[in-house]
């Protein structure tokens, strides 16, 4: 009942269920297991209305710009939907296309959202820890940087020269004159959600050493680049083949001050003490 109370609440709350969905420490397993369906599986816009999204952005439409375009989109998400199409040089892409109006329904989501957390911190003692106004703030900033694709693209082309020389990670290649701020496009990653483990055999993969990569790579992003994937989900963390990881949807990204780092490091070398 709870996710589907967010679906029709619409894609802020949407997001909220997937950011909760990583923390069953929080809500607990059941309610993240549930949550996490939230994740890729959100009700899909028809084409002919995500169309004009990229009409809008390019002047012309999918059969223009691409060699070849799949209208039935391979993931449905909160805030965008994504297709499968290819490039006229021959090159595999996925195209990211931004739900159109999301803009004018989240900034309304988040306005109620401030209100309920304010009242939450006036008249709920076991809570008020919490701070709830400077959770939705967060949240609020984190989700508006995620509206622009075109920030996006540079945190990916970013990460992407972060891993160059890391065999074991793979950060897709964005194409940025098929980009704009609603559309963001990039190569297309044969692969299947990290938790996938049933598929793992098939692609030559050994659950420990993709836990050893996975680790290696979050550890890379916070302690020698200071910025981070932070929308870690299964969805976003695809495995390919041969304990490869692929690291997607980096529109929500975060950055580390020194201090941080050093505080994260303190407590990783207590807790192995």
């Amino acid at each position: 009942r709870l996710r589907a109370a967010l679906v029709e609440l619409g894609p802020t709350f949407v997001k909220l269920g997937q950011v909760l969905s990583t923390r069953p420490d929080l809500i607990r397993h059941d309610l993240a297991r549930e949550l996490s369906n939230l994740q890729d599986q959100v009700d899909a816009v028809s084409f002919d209305v995500m169309e004009e999204v990229l009409k809008e952005s390019f002047g012309v439409g999918a059969a223009q710009l691409f060699a070849a375009f799949d209208e039935t989109p391979i993931a449905s998400a909160s805030l965008s939907q994504v297709y499968r199409a290819q490039l006229k040089t021959g090159q595999e892409v996925a195209v990211k296309i931004q739900r159109p109006g999301v803009s004018k329904i989240i900034d309304s989501d988040l306005s109620l959202m401030r209100q309920v957390a304010e009242w939450s911190a006036g008249h709920l003692e076991d809570i008020k820890w919490l701070d709830p106004p400077g959770i939705v703030d967060e949240f609020a900033r984190s989700i508006r940087r995620e509206l622009d694709l075109e920030i996006e693209a540079r945190v990916i082309e970013q990460f992407r020269k972060n891993f160059e020389d890391d065999p074991a990670v793979i950060i897709p290649q964005v194409y940025p004159e098929f980009c704009a701020q609603s559309v963001l496009t990039m190569d297309w990653i044969d692969g299947v959600r990290v938790d996938c483990l049933e598929a793992y055999a098939e692609r030559h993969c050994d659950p420990a050493q993709v836990a050893i990569n996975g680790c290696d790579a979050l550890c890379r992003m916070v302690f020698e680049y200071q910025l981070f994937h932070a929308d870690p989900h299964p969805g976003n963390i695809f495995v390919t083949k041969d304990n490869r990881l692929a690291f997607l949807d980096l529109g929500m990204a975060g950055h580390l001050a020194n201090t941080d780092v050093a505080a994260i490091g303190d407590v990783f070398l207590a807790m192995f003490s």
